[in-house]
């Protein structure tokens, strides 16, 4: 794209702001994201991150009490905030007319939390409570174990919410030294999607931020995960009368040019995924869904990838019917991937998926919250260029390409497989090694 509608500017303190003016409505999102997510902790310090976003909620010098919320609120606007692997954003959508209260409240926080004792312990308590209301998802904690058994060295291999002996032992100074690291201007990128004018905005973003100085460019991770030399697998019991199935296999990063072929492969298989989080509607059309779900071998089935720093995961997770083995709905997965690892998908496959996604990626984009939303992952996560060329990129992937990635993301030593079996259940380990021993995968 020649002449990407958004604009990039830079205060004189390395704050990074793009703005992009829509003017059909008078209506603004501002999104402030830091370029730090769980993938920046260390061993012993898992959860650190989501725990800061939480104190930045909590009352300031500035703005006491619920003061913010109450302003946000009462202007019509709503806020919020998400931690992840690789970045950290708080967001805010509010009439135009009142575009000022959020640059001051994200100011502030950036420059005035108290990260008051008081509060910082009972905030470990509502996080470990969060944490134990994961646990009594099956489907979290599948995840959780095949996410640590998918990762021997990156710090991908922990669930963002952190580890709970690590939420117990993590000390205010722990949480005082990780925000002076990485929340600092030139670590950060404001995006403002909507209805103002640039000029005036960036003058305003110069006053109340130009005086918060920058720090030294935060360390990098050094862990660099090895490629896998096995197939792993889990298997976990637990309550519940529902079993649960994932498929989790290392996958190309953002900037790997496997990465698009590999997002129309997963609509192929599953829905098409979007690029901020989670995929679109499911497809009763998909390879999947069809081997699967109208089979009676599973409930539900999915695939997702997400745009990512460093290679993290290609999922598969499926429901297993009442009635079904695990077993059954594993030897159905493979025998598909092994099918598109072997052939290119055909011509009417690659056309539904190539529109499925330009068509998410484009609705995407019309809300200004999402708009926001994905720039300012383009300019923490992967390069804005990348969402300059998505669709072209999309347009250009050969079926063959497909093919390729499927190769080589589909080897058995690549994947790690779980079970979730809820107690009682009739399905054992053995079932799978009798009835997937022939489906030697794809090596």
């Amino acid at each position: 794209m020649a002449n990407p509608p958004y604009q990039v500017s830079v205060l004189t303190n390395g704050l990074t702001v793009v703005t992009e003016e829509r003017h059909h409505a008078p209506v603004t999102s501002f999104w402030m994201g830091y370029r730090v997510g769980s993938r920046n902790e260390l061993p012993g310090q898992t959860g650190v991150s989501h725990w800061i976003e939480h104190m930045l909620f909590k009352p300031s010098q500035r703005f006491p009490g619920i003061e913010r919320d109450r302003l946000i609120a009462r202007e019509g606007g709503t806020t919020n905030a998400f931690t992840w692997i690789d970045c950290t954003a708080y967001y805010t959508t509010i009439p135009s007319s009142k575009l000022d209260i959020v640059l001051q409240i994200e100011a502030d926080r950036l420059s005035g939390p108290l990260f008051a004792p008081d509060v910082f312990e009972t905030e470990r308590s509502v996080i470990l409570a969060e944490r134990d209301a994961y646990e009594n998802q099956p489907e979290w904690r599948l995840a959780e174990q095949v996410t640590a058994a998918a990762f021997h060295a990156h710090p991908y291999g922990h669930e963002v919410i952190g580890i709970a002996e690590d939420i117990r032992n993590l000390s205010r100074e722990d949480l005082l030294a990780y925000f002076r690291t990485y929340y600092i201007p030139n670590n950060a990128v404001c995006v403002v999607v909507g209805d103002f004018e640039t000029r005036v905005l960036l003058g305003r973003l110069e006053e109340l931020f130009s005086e918060i100085p920058p720090g030294a460019t935060p360390p990098a991770p050094r862990a660099i995960e090895p490629a896998p030399v096995a197939e792993r697998r889990v298997l976990l019991e637990g309550p519940g009368a529902t079993g649960y199935l994932e498929m989790a296999f290392l996958a190309p990063k953002a900037t790997d040019p496997r990465f698009v072929p590999s997002l129309v492969l997963g609509s192929i298989l599953g829905s098409p995924i979007s690029l901020g989080f989670g995929s679109g509607a499911e497809s009763r059309s998909s390879r999947l869904y069809r081997a699967l779900v109208e089979k009676e071998l599973a409930i539900d089935v999915d695939c997702n990838l997400e745009a990512s720093i460093d290679p993290f995961l290609f999922d598969i997770t499926a429901v297993v019917r009442d009635g079904r083995t695990h077993g059954e709905v594993e030897g159905a997965i493979l025998r598909e991937l092994e099918a598109i690892a072997a052939s290119p998908p055909d011509a009417a496959e690659m056309a539904k998926a190539r529109k499925q996604l330009r068509a998410l990626f484009a609705f995407t984009n019309e809300r200004i919250t999402h708009r926001a939303m994905v720039l300012t992952l383009g300019f923490t996560v992967f390069p804005a260029q990348f969402l300059d060329e998505f669709e072209q990129r999309i347009s250009d992937v050969t079926a063959e390409d497909v093919r390729a990635a499927a190769e080589s993301l589909f080897a058995r030593r690549n994947r790690v497989v779980g079970w979730y079996q809820p107690l009682g259940g009739e399905d054992e380990l053995e079932d799978a090694d009798e009835e997937t021993e022939t489906e030697e995968g794809i090596q």
